[in-house]
């Protein structure tokens, strides 16, 4: 896929396939960041996304490409507890009824 640049008056436009390169990213994501509002972008038809070149060379200036999901944090007390991570939910909420009932 070749660069996709677009001229408006003096303003350059790029599409989001450019932008992934430019960001370091992959074109979902940069889609995404468009969605979301991260970065402002114009949505030319249900996939395709174009973004001013100015702004784009803004936003890379503080973007920072993170590989993997982030990961959520629960408030839960079943899934917080200390072994969880180490054995599983299953074991964990078998390990908390006997000490409910070890509690009784």
């Amino acid at each position: 896929m070749d660069d996709v640049r677009y001229y408006y008056g003096d303003t350059e436009w790029v599409d989001s396939y450019t932008a992934s390169k430019v960001l370091g990213a992959s074109q979902v994501t940069v889609c995404r960041l468009c969605r979301r509002g991260d970065l402002p972008a114009v949505k030319m038809s249900s996939s395709r996304w174009i973004i001013q070149r100015e702004v784009l060379d803004k936003f890379a200036r503080t973007y920072l490409a993170q590989v993997g999901r982030p990961r959520r944090v629960s408030v839960d007390a079943k899934q917080t507890h200390p072994l969880r991570s180490i054995f599983g939910r299953s074991i964990v909420q078998r390990l908390l009824r006997l000490e409910r009932r070890n509690e009784n």
